[in-house]
């Protein structure tokens, strides 16, 4: 795969992800509503932990 190839999938890549990003919220609720989902780890989904990661060994 080219350099300019890479770059430009790289780059359709980040804007899906960004167009795609305002739509997640209401179908995770969707989703929750009909007990898909776990309402209680539902911020899991946008990268938020529910409990503090212990410090390594």
């Amino acid at each position: 795969m080219s350099e300019r190839w890479a770059r430009a999938a790289l780059r359709a890549y980040r804007y899906a992800g960004a167009a795609a990003y305002p739509l997640i919220g209401p179908y995770v609720a969707w989703r929750a509503s009909r007990g898909k989902e776990d309402r209680v780890r539902r911020r899991e989904r946008y990268g938020v932990a529910g409990r503090r990661v212990r410090k390594g060994r």
